[in-house]
């Protein structure tokens, strides 16, 4: 199931899960074919990352990761 909604969302998030109080968000990097080819991973302190905002950290994490593709490529 997450590994599901991770591809129709385009990114995932990891909230308090490896440690209490550090989350992170992550996004593929698609080489021409689409593929993914690496991750752009952002984590820090949860509190950095509130729940208000959180589609938009996700949607900036998805934009690098698509630019860093285009350099990429």
């Amino acid at each position: 199931e997450r590994l599901e909604s991770t591809r129709i969302a385009g990114y995932a998030w990891a909230i308090d899960e490896l440690s209490e109080g550090l989350s992170s968000v992550a996004a593929p990097v698609r080489n021409h074919s689409g593929i993914a080819i690496a991750a752009l991973h952002v984590h820090g302190p949860t509190f950095r990352f509130p729940g208000n905002q959180a589609e938009n950290i996700a949607a900036r994490v998805v934009a690098a990761a698509n630019r860093l593709a285009e350099t990429l490529r």
